[in-house]
Parts: structure tokens; sequence; C-alpha cells
């Protein structure tokens, strides 16, 4: 495809959910001048029929969301049944959410109404593993339509298999791996029965058979790093090509995408490798229909796009890019996707796309930007100071504040979307219409 647009939804460890734009002729990104409240959204997907967006809030106290794209605004909220959800899926036939909690281990089940609206609290909560356990993801096998979980920390993957009454079966373990592999995400081939699953701990690719009764067989194990590598082993996200051509896993201590092109039988061939243009490449996505892969690297910040050969899957760099987001990790979107009014940023406005990614960043509360300006330091108000120079003192005197408060230092790309808002705030340049956030 060379024309039309390619909508996103970013989340990620901030204040709201990012929307950008990529023009399919240009291949330019452009990030868009507004965003979707949705606090700590660590996943998010769009529903089918491209009316919501469910989100997870990744904290303690776990929260799932249901989002109107349209609006922004919050339809449904509810607990995830545990701690810190990473993920969600939808059942095949749209009627059920499911969403992992990472820190307490269990799965939770929703059931959606015929608007796919999350009306009530979880039908079925389940908490397969003892001791050391992590639910990091679930999905659905639309053959088998058996409910899966990956759990990092049992090194299991278990099933859940439908019980004719809308509900679900005690888990059944589907797969076990070494503990200390550390099992993360799952993704199934498009027409054979394979599971393929990325060990994070140890960077390895496992291909699995799905035997008849849902459980796996180990088909082969294939190291995601280069040979010799001694890159940080930190596997994170994996996706297979819609043509079942290609298998693709993202390489965070490497900061790369390893890329396997399976034979007629679903068989991984060695890997090669793209560098993400970034750090940490959290979360990525492969949008078959444009020839695109966008990545998200929560470190530096930005998001990478990628050009997918049509008959290698080889990916290229564009050079496009989106910089300045906070910890980005997680991607999704479509062509021609609408989310919210009005139009996105200009390519030319790269001032504007700052100071929109500036106040996401500023109104995370406990941000040492937030608090730098709401003492009102006399660099802002003086109004002569440069972006420069209040990006340095962001920098210099608030990393030790977002340490304290579990943010992380302040980084240079972070900082100088955050000044640029604020500068253009005290210098009189974006009018105020209410107190600051």
């Amino acid at each position: 495809m060379t024309s039309g647009t390619l909508s996103l939804i970013v989340g990620g460890y901030t204040s709201a959910i990012v929307l950008a734009d990529i023009d399919l002729a240009s291949q330019a990104i452009t990030l868009r001048n507004q965003n979707i409240p949705s606090p700590d959204a660590s996943f998010v997907i769009i529903s089918p029929d491209g009316n919501s967006i469910y989100a997870t809030q990744e904290v303690a106290a776990g929260k799932v969301r249901q989002l109107s794209t349209t609006t922004g605004a919050l339809i449904a909220e509810q607990n995830s049944t545990g701690q810190n959800p990473t993920h969600l899926a939808l059942s095949p036939d749209g009627k059920k959410l499911a969403v992992a909690n990472y820190n307490s281990g269990d799965v939770g089940i929703y059931s959606l109404n015929a608007q796919g609206q999350l009306a009530g609290i979880a039908s079925q909560t389940f908490h397969p593993s003892a001791g050391n356990t992590h639910a990091h993801w679930v999905g659905w096998n639309k053959t088998n339509n058996i409910l899966y979980q990956v759990d990092l920390g049992a090194g299991k993957v278990y099933g859940y298999k439908p019980n004719g009454t809308g509900g679900f079966e005690a888990p059944f373990t589907a797969l076990t791996v070494p503990a200390a592999d550390g099992p993360r995400h799952l993704a199934f081939h498009p027409t054979l029965p394979i599971a393929y699953v990325a060990d994070e701990l140890a960077a390895f690719l496992v291909t699995a058979a799905i035997n008849a009764d849902g459980t796996f067989t180990v088909m082969s194990t294939m190291s995601t790093l280069p040979a010799g590598s001694g890159a940080a082993k930190k596997v994170a996200h994996i996706q297979v090509s819609a043509d079942g051509k290609h298998v693709y896993v993202s390489n965070r201590g490497h900061d790369s995408i390893a890329k396997f092109d399976l034979d007629a039988q679903g068989k991984p061939s060695a890997p090669n490798f793209t560098l993400t243009g970034g750090r940490t490449p959290r979360g990525f996505k492969l949008f078959d229909a444009a020839g695109l892969l966008v990545v998200a690297n929560q470190d530096s910040g930005n998001l990478i796009l990628f050009k997918v050969d049509p008959i290698t899957g080889n990916l290229t760099n564009t050079g496009k890019s989106l910089t300045g987001l906070t910890m980005p990790v997680v991607v999704d979107g479509g062509i021609g996707a609408k989310f919210l009014a009005g139009s996105s940023s200009s390519s030319s406005s790269a001032g504007s796309s700052l100071v929109q990614q500036g106040k996401v960043n500023f109104s995370m509360k406990c941000s040492g930007c937030h608090n730098l300006a709401n003492t009102g330091d006399a660099i802002f108000r003086a109004k002569t100071a440069t972006i420069d120079q209040i990006t340095t003192t962001i920098v210099n005197r608030m990393s030790a504040r977002s340490i304290a408060t579990g943010k992380g230092a302040c980084t240079a790309d972070c900082a100088t979307s955050t000044a640029t808002y604020l500068n253009a705030i005290f210098t009189g340049s974006l009018a105020l219409t209410s107190a600051l956030p």
C-alpha cells in the first residue's frame, strides 16, 4: 500500500496513550495534537470494530480500562483481579477479554456484552502457579479456542479449555521449560498448529507443535542473539507475519529485532538482526498490509519505522522516527483508523510536537518537571532562558527527585519536550486556559 494513513496508539509508563500518524506515501511519522488519558498503559489493543481501546494500568492495584476511540472518554474500568497487569487479549468471538497480572501471577477473564463493553468484574480468575509466578502473556488459539497463559516465573505455558457453559475449565500445563529461561510472550502460526515462545531470560525462540489435546511438543530451541554476543539476555516481544513466513523477536539487551524465516512446516532458520535505532525495544508491531514495522524503544523514548521487504521479510530503517516520548512500550493501530478528532501535527512542526509530548510528561504529578515548574523557578518566570538551559536545569536539578519517586532519571529527550512546553507557557506563545496541571 502506497497511500493513506496508518494511525497509531502508543502506550507506556506515562499519563496518557499517545497518538501518531504515518503517511504511507512519504512514511513520515508525526505526533498527534491529542492524547487519550490512561496512566501506565503498558499494553493496549483495539477492538475489532475500532470503537474501543482496551488498556492495562500496570500498578499494584491493577486496572483494566475500556476507552472510546472517538472521544477518548472512559467507557468502563474494572480491577484487573491482581497486581501489575501487563497483557490483554480478546477472544476470537469478541465476547471475552483476558488479562495477565505479572506480579500476582493470576489471569482474569471478563465477559463483554453485545457492544463489546467491559460490563462487570472478572467472571473467572485463575492462579495456576505457586511460589515464583509471573503471568506475562495471554492469548487465544483460533483453531482450538483454548486460552493460553505464559508464566515467566514458573517456566510454564498453561491452557484453559472452554467448559461448554461460557466459562473455562481449570488450567492444564501445555509446556514446561526451565524456569530460569523465563518464557515471556507467545505467538501462533497463522495456518499451522505451531506455537512460538519467546524466552526472555535465556534469549531463546522455542518452536512447539500444538497437539490435539492442546499441549505443546518442542520442535526446536534457537538463540535470538548473534553467536558470541555478550549482550544481556532480555527478550521482549514476538510476532509472526500474516503469511506465516517470518517470525520477529525483540532483544532489549542487544537492542535489535531478530528475524527468523519459516519453512513450509513452520520451522525457523537461523536469524538475521536489525538494530532498532534506540534503547530497550520492548514492544513492536508488524503492520503486514502496510509493509511496515514500528518499534517502541522504551529507554530512548522513540518510535522507529522500518520497511518490511515483501519477499524476504527483512527490515530496513526508513530514517523516520518519533522522539521525545516517555517510556513507550506498546504499539497498535490500523490503516484508516480514526482516533479522536482533529489533525496530526505536520512534520515541519517539530516544536508543536514537542509541546504536546511535553504536556503529557508534565502531567505526571510526581515528575521532576512538574515540581520544578510549580515552584515558580526564576529561569522560567524571567522569560530569558533558552530551551537548552531549561533542559539542563531539569536534568541536573530533578534527576535525583525522579529517581526517589521511582520514575528513573530524567532523560534528555523527555526533558527537551517538557522544557519546550514550559517555555511556550512562560514566554506567552502558548496560552493557558486553566491552571497548570
